[in-house]
């Protein structure tokens, strides 16, 4: 996860009127200014060319939270002493994400174009804010007197997959592009999934098992762990190329480990000759 601080050089500014009764000036509230912000945002992006940043509540709801613990420490940071990161709460909050970065920022000024100008003029920032992978945003603001503390957060969040049906999926894209190459499927061996299950399981906890120590049978075993499908399909690909296999089983997990806090898909390949 990518996360940069800004402190906003723009300062709080008052128009005098020229003529007529003098006008008192209101401070947009903080929902405003993070809708305003997410407007701003949407608009650079269509410039680029970059898909349009759709507001996500629960990553708002993250934002929101860390801006207000910024306001209370009077402190711009990403961490604080036992207060969770932003892809813990994501965690927490059960979302499956591909990648997430979040930029916070520190000002005097309530104006949502004078924040996005500051951000959008720091590189690290604006390589956050204009990331094609990202899909969603949550923006919070919290302000403290005169401070303002602005969180965003940004993430490319799916829906959770179901294990059970990406086996039956990868067994029959196995199948298919495999009789394509070679004129006939492999069997699936349906006595051998549960072995490939608890393969991928172990896999994706950083403990794989090796298949050839649980069975006397000719057979390869393939681990692969990604976030992405199609990476794996090609990969999985590479490893049935092979005129000689007779049969296959599949196993998949899905869960969180270090490299992939999002979720990702341990999948356990076994080949039988």
């Amino acid at each position: 996860m990518k996360r940069l601080a800004l402190v906003l050089a723009a300062a709080l500014l008052f128009a005098a009127p020229g003529s007529g009764a003098v006008k008192r000036f209101v401070a947009p509230t903080p929902d405003r200014i993070e809708a305003e912000l997410l407007d701003l945002i949407n608009a650079d992006r269509v410039k680029l060319g970059r898909p349009l940043l759709r507001h996500h509540p629960v990553l708002q709801q993250i934002a929101r939270e860390h801006s207000v613990k910024m306001a209370a420490e009077g402190s711009l940071s990403h961490d604080f002493p036992g207060w969770p990161s932003a892809e813990r709460k994501m965690q927490q909050s059960d979302l499956c994400f591909l990648v997430s970065a979040e930029n916070v920022a520190h000002g005097r000024t309530p104006f949502a174009r004078f924040i996005h100008e500051a951000l959008m003029a720091s590189f690290r920032h604006r390589v956050n804010i204009l990331d094609e992978r990202m899909l969603q945003a949550g923006i919070g603001v919290c302000r403290s007197g005169d401070d303002y503390y602005i969180t965003q957060e940004f993430a490319a969040v799916f829906s959770c997959p179901n294990p059970q049906a990406v086996m039956v999926e990868i067994e029959n894209e196995l199948g298919r592009w495999y009789k394509e190459k070679f004129g006939f499927s492999p069997l699936a061996q349906l006595d051998a999934r549960l072995l490939a299950r608890v393969s991928a399981q172990q896999y994706l906890a950083n403990n794989p098992i090796d298949p050839q120590s649980l069975t006397d049978r000719e057979m390869r075993g393939v681990s692969v762990c990604y976030n992405d499908l199609d990476v794996i399909l090609a990969e999985l690909k590479k490893e049935i190329a092979n005129p000689a296999i007779t049969s296959l089983a599949v196993g998949v997990a899905w869960g969180r480990n270090a490299s992939f806090p999002g979720g990702a898909y341990a999948v356990c390949l076994l080949l039988f000759f």
